[in-house]
């Protein structure tokens, strides 16, 4: 309803029945995750885990609401966590995302960074050491003993402005103790807070030195980093110094841009995309009119490109930009960028500078089947879907789902609801994994599963039946847009 045109006041109206109903939600979820902790009945199930991919990927979902908040989000990694762990995903999903909401809620501008160190490590075991910290408003020392507390925070005032449930941190400490780790906080008025939290994993792949023919030595190169956040030009200042490359980092695009104009005798230029009284496109605009053969990295949170009407298959591959690399910012991601600006043999094939953006409409004709028995919510998911250019077909429970495939009809993906009548979502897809079974000549259908069940765990029973993802209700435009964006991605290999 938000995308269609409506008054001021309706608009109003409309953002606070969202906010409403994402509190209730939120409460709910959080009653029930902590009555079924406390109960026993939370089991941790062990599968690999990529601790860098994972926290990348848990950052990535909370870009687009810290760009709105004007938040820069970093992130750290050591350089020798292993490449593969064994752990519960779910569990530490929700830590890291507990960890980093409540974070996102109390900084008004400034920072939040993740930091992940090796603290101990043999040939079978790693301590990791968590550290969220944020330069939010911070905890008076008085109220640091009871922030883990069931229905507390740290200052009454602090609810009735930023709102929560109490819940969130008394539910990390009870997962993280699960997980037989530790959790602890520091925090200082008006300064900001850390809390660090200790997991120790079982390893199940060191971490791989890189292949020679993959590295480029960097340090005859000259970098010009524009950005008004201090805190990224101190990432940068940090990351640069320390693969000794030159480099001015500058605060005012003015300044950046009497430079340009004086000398240009940069390598590359690395421009965020929210500068003051102008974007990143709009300014590498004006510098390319001084120097055309400048070669500009670009840095933007998921999604914001496209919001603001640009098409970023005409910004890239050296029209305007080298390349665009979504935020948060990581160090071995930038790396892995600037390097493959420099190797030709890299600058093809490196996945980590590719964009992952979702092509405009008319470029990513999907046929969806969705699967779903509310009239409500079969109206809302078809206006998303076709905001993106895809064809829907509708099935109002699991057996007409089951029934369209074994008739023959072909889809990219399945949006699948789990409670219906008739037939539900998890016998629909037996059915239908049965199906493929029995005629291989068939190809595998992507099923996602749409729940409203707020129990955790509900995504570990969908991935067992056989589905290949999972979305949450009510489900967000931004989210489902990101999942329709991996498996553009995965079907178009």
């Amino acid at each position: 309803f938000k995308s269609t045109k409506v008054s001021g006041t309706q608009e109003k109206y409309l953002e606070l029945i969202s906010t409403s109903g994402e509190t209730l939600l939120a409460l709910i979820n959080d009653v029930l995750d902590i009555s079924k902790i406390e109960a026993g009945e939370v089991e941790l199930h062990y599968e690999p885990i990529d601790i860098c991919d994972h926290a990348q990927k848990v950052m990535q979902s909370f870009s687009y609401k810290a760009y709105k908040n004007n938040i820069e989000l970093l992130l750290y990694f050591h350089n020798d966590i292993p490449n593969l762990v064994e752990g519960d995903k779910t569990r530490l999903n929700q830590v890291l995302i507990n960890l980093l909401g409540n974070a996102i809620k109390f900084v008004e501008q400034g920072f939040i960074a993740l930091h992940i160190q090796v603290q101990a490590m043999n040939s079978k075991k790693v301590n990791l050491l968590f550290v969220a910290e944020d330069s939010g408003i911070g905890i008076a020392e008085k109220n640091i003993s009871k922030i883990f507390d069931k229905f507390a925070q740290a200052d009454s005032s602090t609810t009735k402005k930023y709102g929560g449930t109490g819940l969130g941190l008394a539910i990390t400490k009870k997962i993280v103790e699960l997980m037989g780790g530790q959790i602890s906080v520091e925090s200082q008025l008006d300064v900001g807070t850390k809390f660090f939290v200790e997991l120790s994993f079982p390893i199940l792949q060191k971490k791989k030195s890189a292949h020679k023919g993959q590295q480029h030595d960097l340090s005859n190169k000259k970098i010009m980093v524009v950005d008004d956040s201090q805190s990224v030009l101190s990432f940068f200042t940090d990351f640069l110094n320390d693969h000794k490359i030159e480099h001015r980092c500058i605060a005012s695009p003015n300044s950046a841009l009497e430079e340009l104009q004086d000398q240009n005798n940069f390598d590359l230029i690395i421009l965020d995309y929210t500068l003051p009284n102008t974007n990143g496109v709009q300014f590498a605009e004006k510098i390319k009119k001084i120097h055309n053969n400048a070669k500009i990295v670009l840095l933007a949170p998921f999604g914001v490109l496209e919001e603001a009407g640009y098409d970023i298959s005409t910004l890239e591959g050296g029209q305007l930009f080298e390349c665009v690399v979504y935020k948060p910012l990581e160090v071995r991601k930038m790396v892995s960028s600037i390097q493959g600006l420099f190797v030709d043999s890299c600058e093809k094939g490196d996945e980590d500078i590719k964009s992952t953006h979702v092509e405009k409409d008319e470029e990513i004709p999907l046929h969806v089947l969705l699967v779903e028995n509310e009239e409500v919510n079969q109206m809302v998911a078809t206006a998303m879907l076709e905001k993106f250019g895809c064809k829907v077909d509708l099935a109002i429970n699991g057996q007409e789902a089951v029934d369209k495939i074994k008739s023959g009809n072909e889809y990219d993906v399945i949006l699948m609801d789990c409670m219906m009548p008739v037939m539900d979502g998890f016998e629909a897809t037996r059915g239908i994994r049965e199906y493929e079974k029995e005629n291989p000549q068939i190809k595998n259908n992507i099923i996602i599963a749409m729940t409203a069940n707020a129990m955790s765990g509900e995504k570990e029973k969908c991935l067992e039946i056989g589905m290949d993802d999972y979305l949450s209700k009510p489900v967000k435009i931004e989210y489902l847009k990101q999942k329709i964006a991996t498996y553009v991605k995965k079907l178009k290999v």
